[in-house]
């Protein structure tokens, strides 16, 4: 027996495993975990959000309740985020906003198998995304603002009494909504509590006591109500030992339209932050270059961990002259017909030529006192000069009509 365990122990080093406690959850009377009400106002997100958990089930529950800031007292009328497992045995996510409307959105994997998975949920600009063992299972979109009432944080239960049944572990709480190749890369990873936009952070490594403490730093404390200090714990997953770290740098530095990664020792993947953070295809190197304005940012795999930056801002597209200054900006572009150019200031007299590539007048036009000209081109999509004087200044720009 003990060369057995001392070969697990041999194994669990060698492969960089971290051995965890769990929690585990009756499913009946009043047991849950309650995070200190004091901090519940730091949950209450307005924009966007993830919840991170691993859970074990074998017997489905009436909407098991996971993690949940949730005051459903008043259906129709509720308020804040529910998640858990819905009456299907999948994963689920529920945003409601107090007056009624409420949007759900679930899994298609049956979870109740008494076996381990991860299961997250994520919520930004009206969308709601449910992921389990890192594969996006579902869907829903909007329109929903989250509403809340001050009700605290709790695991394992909610205030209409759906409690839990089984194990869970590694909750994590963001204050922004994780991509799915980051929900995909961390899953498995026991993270430090150092990472950037991290609200919560309970690996439950306590093993015994009525405390779950939060290693985020940011004193989420929680107290365990009517659960046997000793029992209530149990043997939880194994994490690997990427903690965000390995990433070296996340800086980048523009110029012009180009955007390059500080960080030469990564792996690299272009995203488009104002499409859902999605994936630019074919972009994988340390540079890119920008063929529309918006925001960009980059995805750094290194050492084994992944780790995205901030979003960096690209106005200048299709500014082929300008002596206007910095402030010059050109919006959409491409676009669909309607634009806009900003000046930068006001100006009391705006000459606008807009050509064709061959240099084929389509439009002439002067506009008055303005700073922001608001433009159309209902011509075919194409490429197009538009150019701008006023008095001194200068502008020519190339425009993509889609």
């Amino acid at each position: 027996m003990k060369k057995n365990y001392l070969t697990i122990l041999i194994a669990l080093i060698s492969f960089g495993l971290h051995a965890q406690t769990s929690v585990t959850f009756s499913g009946t009377g009043n047991q849950y975990v309650e995070i200190d009400p004091s901090t519940s106002a730091d949950f209450q997100f307005a924009e966007e959000f993830t919840i991170e958990a691993w859970t074990k089930q074998s017997t489905l529950g009436v909407w098991p309740a996971l993690v949940t800031n949730f005051d459903g007292g008043g259906i129709p009328n509720a308020s804040g985020y529910w998640f858990g497992i819905n009456g299907n045995g999948n994963a689920g996510l529920q945003v409601f906003d107090s007056s009624g409307v409420f949007f759900n959105v679930g899994g298609t994997t049956n979870i109740i198998d008494n076996n381990w998975h991860h299961i997250a949920g994520t919520y930004k600009n009206d969308s709601l995304f449910v992921f389990v063992d890192g594969v996006l299972e579902g869907a829903a979109i909007g329109p929903v603002t989250a509403k809340y009432s001050g009700q605290p944080i709790w695991f394992g239960t909610d205030n209409l009494a759906d409690y839990l049944l089984g194990e869970v572990d590694d909750i994590r709480i963001w204050g922004v909504a994780r991509t799915s190749n980051e929900i995909q890369l961390y899953k498995d990873s026991c993270l430090d509590g150092s990472q950037n936009n991290l609200i919560g952070l309970w690996h439950f490594e306590e093993g015994a006591g009525s405390q779950v403490y939060d290693i985020s730093g940011n004193n989420h404390t929680g107290t365990m109500v009517g659960m046997d200090t000793i029992t209530s714990w149990t043997s939880g997953i194994y994490c690997t030992q990427c903690e965000l770290s390995g990433i070296s740098e996340l800086t980048v530095s523009t110029s012009g339209v180009n955007i390059t990664s500080n960080n030469t020792s990564a792996t690299y993947q272009w995203l488009d932050c104002n499409n859902g953070y999605s994936i630019i295809v074919g972009e994988f190197g340390q540079s890119y270059t920008a063929t529309a304005n918006g925001n960009y940012a980059i995805e750094l795999t290194e050492n084994g961990c992944a780790d995205t930056t901030a979003c960096v801002s690209i106005t200048t597209v299709g500014i082929i002259e300008n002596s206007f200054g910095n402030n010059l900006l050109v919006y959409p572009n491409p676009t669909n017909g309607d634009f806009y150019i900003d000046l930068g200031a006001v100006y009391e007299n705006s000459d606008i030529l807009i050509t064709d590539i061959s240099g084929k007048l389509i439009e002439s036009k002067n506009i008055t006192q303005s700073q922001v000209l608001n433009l159309s081109l209902e011509e075919p999509a194409g490429i197009y000069i538009v150019s701008i004087q006023s008095g001194n200044q200068r502008a020519v720009i190339r425009l993509i009509k889609q």
